[in-house]
């Protein structure tokens, strides 16, 4: 019986974390930091509202999250407008997949090259 109940806290819990998620992709923040706040801490912040989970990628990301950031007034903003503005902005990449963060500095991308020979 303590099995069953287990399950069924480990599953309400993914319903709230989905629920949550759900509820920020189309919620609309108002926020306003002072000047000096990390990245981290404002991403970690955005995460604990959100239910998130942040993976941070490299050692590169993982330096310049240590950065500070100036003042910060966004109103009726949308979750991606808030990553966009924050993480990109601060030369930092990211995917959100599901309740999934993951933040780089380094990316990597492949070209095709078409090349004549002689």
């Amino acid at each position: 019986m303590m099995r069953f109940g287990k399950l069924l806290t480990g599953l309400a819990l993914s319903a709230a974390l989905a629920l949550a998620q759900q509820s920020c992709d189309t919620k609309l923040f108002t926020l306003q930091s002072e000047p000096g706040v990390k990245i981290k801490e404002f991403v970690d912040n955005l995460a604990d509202e959100c239910g998130l989970t942040v993976i941070v990628k490299d050692k590169y990301a993982k330096e310049r999250l240590k950065d500070r950031l100036g003042k910060i007034v966004l109103k009726k903003a949308t979750l991606y407008d808030i990553l966009h503005l924050i993480l990109e902005e601060n030369d930092l990449s990211y995917t959100l997949k599901g309740n999934t963060l993951k933040i780089g500095y380094l990316v990597t991308k492949t070209f095709h090259v078409d090349y004549v020979t002689s």
